[in-house]
């Protein structure tokens, strides 16, 4: 995956979740962590799960769709890892919750 977008390392990942500890959310690709950047920034670490339902493809088109999508209503993605088995993607942390949240 190619892009302008920060790539980071399992290691980075693991820092700026303090170890996966917070889980903010769960789909169909796997659990989504609360994390916080060097710069105080929190965002959002959707980690591709092995077991997932949806494979590392649907994953990949998800992060490619969000490198080209730019909108004020969208969550903007940050980076990515792509680390051997560790795929994930980090977004801007929204901390009004998701979509399906507020509309039910």
């Amino acid at each position: 995956m190619k892009s302008k977008h920060q790539v980071f390392s399992y290691t980075e990942l693991l820092n700026i979740t303090d170890n996966f500890k917070t889980i903010i959310g769960e789909g169909g690709f796997g659990k989504v962590y609360l994390g916080t950047l060097q710069d105080q920034t929190q965002v959002a670490v959707k980690r591709l799960s092995p077991s997932s339902a949806q494979g590392y493809k649907e994953f990949k088109s998800e992060a490619q769709l969000l490198t080209m999508v730019h909108h004020r209503n969208l969550v903007s993605l940050i980076g990515y890892c792509n680390e051997d088995e560790i795929k994930a993607l980090v977004y801007e942390y929204m901390a009004n919750g998701n979509l399906k949240e507020l509309l039910l």
